[in-house]
């Protein structure tokens, strides 16, 4: 089994999809509109994962349901998406420079030295990046 795809429901598709282009690299692949559900897709890809962006004009944040919620993990359903990088230290550079908000700063795993930070998209979903050590 291979990821091919993962889908985040986001509050504004065109920020959203500059976001992701600007911060982390993706290209946009198309845009699908389907009126009748009040839904906007934007399709973005990198290095072969593509990621869908999904605007629901009725959705809500985590924290307008539950108050002062701003963890994923605190809320069953969507935690994170995660990526492998090479180079950690200059994606963490780049987004501090971009201004990106930091969860977790980059940090070492005892278990198997990888590096790992995370940062929150413009709607506060978790975007992990991790360096294996080579």
């Amino acid at each position: 089994m291979t990821p091919y795809l993962a889908a985040i429901s986001v509050s504004d598709l065109e920020a959203s999809a500059r976001w992701y282009e600007e911060s982390l690299g993706f290209k946009a692949l198309r845009r699908i509109d389907v009126p009748a559900h009040r839904v906007r897709i934007a399709l973005l890809e990198r290095d072969g994962f593509q990621l869908e962006l999904v605007e629901h004009q009725d959705s809500k944040s985590p924290a307008a349901l539950v108050p002062g919620i701003d963890n994923p993990a605190l809320i069953q359903g969507f935690g994170k998406i995660a990526f492998r990088v090479r180079d950690i230290r200059r994606w963490e550079s780049d987004l501090e420079a971009r201004g990106v908000t930091f969860k977790f700063p980059l940090t070492e795993s005892p278990a198997d030295h990888s590096w790992s930070l995370i940062v929150a998209d413009r709607d506060g979903n978790w975007v992990q990046l991790t360096e294996a050590r080579e």
